[in-house]
């Protein structure tokens, strides 16, 4: 088996020091084939594409909607408010979970380190959270 390294950075309380580890062939990421993947995604996007079809419509589908009627059509579709609602969700998610994060840190720090004996203490919460 060949050997490779991890490398791993350790604080000794005044520097950083490198150090490195071996590690085996076993516990090392495998390559993937992206040619292979690449090929399977594409023939399973064209799929649908060759076999649905589509919906016959009425012949009074191509007229014109009013703009408020268009709007509640669209709001009283079930899949499309699904689909936005977890777009929405995750979007939220991602966005809002790491300020949200930071905040509580933050709080907690400062709650925690603001000590009339130790004033120096306060500035900790700003340089963990980044706040300048």
């Amino acid at each position: 088996l060949s050997v490779h390294h991890a490398i791993i950075l350790e604080f000794d309380g005044n520097s950083f020091r490198m150090k490195t580890n071996p590690v085996s062939e076993d516990l090392k990421p495998k390559k993937l084939n992206r040619q292979g993947h690449c090929a399977v995604a594409v023939c399973l996007g064209v799929l649908p594409a060759l076999f649905i079809k589509e919906r016959p419509q009425p012949a009074d589908a191509d007229a014109p909607l009013p703009l408020l009627k268009s709007i509640k059509t669209t709001f009283s579709n079930r899949a499309f408010l699904a689909l936005t609602g977890c777009v929405f969700c995750v979007l939220l998610g991602m966005f809002m979970a790491g300020p949200l994060g930071l905040s509580i840190v933050f709080v907690v720090l400062s709650w925690w380190l603001f000590t009339p004996a130790n004033p120096s203490l306060s500035v900790i919460p700003a340089f963990v959270t980044g706040s300048r």
